[in-house]
């Protein structure tokens, strides 16, 4: 994917790129969804401080696309990190909070065995929308 019109720069790529990989999951797509993911982490740690709500909102995103793909270990410290970082920086109330906390929710349903995977994370072709 190119970005010429706006650039890597640009400080709402992430962003973007964030909820393309949610649409894109929600297709079905779950790897080329954790592309997209990862893409957006990668810019945002490149181009925004430690701690922005962007690169919050990029790592949830991203650690839910690996718990979709059942990847436990390696969502969890994305989805601990966002939630906390986008509740301290943008408040308890912020959509994006509501979401990374209803992700780690997710997350901890499927490592604690209290539901599959499937379940607890439904984005699939069958069911796109949580």
């Amino acid at each position: 994917m190119e970005h010429r019109s706006l650039g890597d720069e640009y400080p709402s790529l992430p962003t973007t790129l964030s909820f393309l990989a949610g649409t894109v999951a929600a297709q079905g797509r779950l790897e080329d969804a954790q592309d997209l993911a990862r893409k957006a982490v990668e810019v945002a740690r490149r181009i925004l401080p430690e701690g922005h709500w962007r690169l919050a909102h990029a790592e949830s995103v991203l650690g839910e696309c690996l718990l979709d793909q059942g990847h436990l270990d390696e969502a969890e410290p994305l989805l601990r990190n966002a939630s906390a970082n986008l509740e301290s920086s943008l408040g308890a109330g912020s959509i994006y909070s509501r979401d990374a906390t209803t992700r780690l929710e997710q997350f901890e349903l499927a490592s604690s065995g209290a539901v599959p995977i499937s379940t607890a994370a439904p984005r699939t072709a069958e069911n796109p929308i949580p």
